[in-house]
């Protein structure tokens, strides 16, 4: 009889634990802030969604195609009230053309690790003098693999070690022998949704598909996806670009892992950051674009316990199930750095969501790096190196990160964490995905 008691109090104390724990877009509702945006859908898409905001004071922000929802901006409502937005919502509510409305609140969203300022000005566009010291070193150590003018290619492990570099540790991506089958990426479209994209860098504007990039960060209309370059910290989604797609031999920085793949970006986390504007990201032109790279999330505080919100959700599952023409949008999610916080990737609800391919690191010995979460949610890992250098024995140091592109035009030898490995798996991918394609055309 005790036994009984006690297993029903146990069964009791741990499904309030776990409804304490269920994911939602709120969060820690203490730490939210409302918008001064709304989500509107209406009874019928024939009604002129303008007339309507017009009636109420508001401004259109922008449509949802897929999703049939507006967003509405009210410039008489503050971004933190919402008390003064109630009686909106409710004049709203009563109004028969209206099927659902919503205020939005603003979601705290982390970039997964970045490289780091000192570092930025590594490189400028006009002085890319480290081939020559390079390619002396690589005929030094008889480099048997294919060798590009790219000055940093030979620092890029990941890609071309094969232990000519790290006799102790041959280990790479083993994307050289597609390379020399030329697959390269062509005619693959991927976007890196970010803080925005640096298209004028040298590494990047051959690449650049400016019909895959867009900004949900400006004003409506606004589809300039360039970075905020003023701000250091603005470089997270130029360093993605390059790891997937950098040019290929043309004597700047070093080489993407699928260096003829077309990149765009999505300007999304510079700014207020909402649950629409999210689901606007993961539908962005699914029939056109190919592969999303996504290297954020909740913060990796090893606290909170996020997911997406309703029309996050919506959004990944029409991608999935419609993108691509029918064969699905691939959505590509770092899956964090907080290991070192004992966070785990399974409070990250955008990592554990089904229709995500969650993508963990591991150190250029390949072993689990001291920021990596564990989660049973992550798919695949990416060697990206674990800490930025690594002392040898005579005091130098040997880079064990990532090579990418940066502001400014600079090259960058230190990019990390999870934020490196997402875009290396949409590489990857994008390589898979054009050997598919000419497999299926000429088998």
């Amino acid at each position: 009889m005790a036994a009984d008691w006690f297993l029903s109090l146990l069964t009791c104390l741990l499904i309030s634990i776990n409804l304490h724990l269920s994911f939602s877009q709120d969060g820690d509702p203490a730490s939210f802030i409302y918008s001064n945006s709304f989500a509107l859908e209406l009874i019928s898409t024939k009604q002129n969604v303008t007339d309507l905001a017009k009636q109420y004071g508001f401004h259109l922000g922008s449509k949802h195609d897929y999703l049939n929802v507006y967003r509405l901006v009210h410039p008489d409502i503050p971004v933190s009230s919402k008390r003064k937005a109630h009686k909106f919502l409710e004049r709203l509510k009563q109004d028969d053309r209206v099927k659902y409305i919503l205020q939005l609140k603003q979601l705290l969203r982390h970039k997964k690790g970045s490289a780091t300022s000192a570092d930025q000005e590594l490189s400028s566009m006009s002085n890319f003098s480290g081939y020559d010291a390079h390619h002396l070193q690589a005929q030094a150590m008889n480099w048997s693999r294919p060798i590009f003018t790219d000055p940093y290619f030979i620092d890029q492990w990941y890609l071309n070690n094969v232990g000519e570099i790290r006799e102790d540790t041959p280990l790479n991506l083993n994307v050289i022998p597609l390379w020399e089958k030329n697959i390269t990426g062509r005619g693959i479209r991927i976007c890196v949704l970010d803080d925005g994209i640096d298209y004028t860098h040298p590494d990047i504007a051959r690449n650049y598909d400016a019909e895959a990039s867009t900004n949900l960060n400006g004003n409506f209309g606004d589809s300039d996806p360039m970075s905020d370059n003023t701000n250091p910290r603005n470089s997270h989604g130029t360093n993605c670009a390059g790891v997937v797609a950098a040019e290929a031999n043309n004597s700047i920085c070093g080489v993407g892992v699928a260096y003829d793949a077309k990149i765009g970006g999505i300007r999304m986390l510079d700014g207020i950051i909402t649950d629409l504007l999210e689901a606007e990201a993961l539908l962005f032109k699914p029939n056109y674009i190919d592969i999303y790279s996504a290297s954020w999330g909740p913060v990796d505080d090893g606290i909170r316990m996020e997911g997406p919100g309703k029309y996050t959700k919506l959004a990944l599952q029409m991608g999935v199930q419609q993108g691509r023409n029918g064969l699905g949008s691939i959505y590509i999610w770092s899956t964090g750095n907080g290991g070192a916080r004992y966070d785990d990737c399974n409070a990250d609800g955008y990592v554990g969501s089904i229709e995500t391919v969650a993508v963990g690191s591991i150190s250029d010995n390949g072993l689990k790096p001291d920021f990596l979460e564990e989660c049973p949610s992550m798919f695949v890992v990416t060697p990206t190196g674990n800490k930025p250098f690594k002392p040898l024995k005579k005091g130098n140091k040997e880079k064990i990160q990532v090579v990418t592109t940066g502001l400014h035009g600079s090259c960058v030898e230190n990019f990390g964490g999870t934020s490196a490995a997402a875009p290396l798996a949409a590489g990857c991918i994008a390589l898979v995905l054009q050997a598919k394609f000419w497999l299926s055309r000429y088998s």
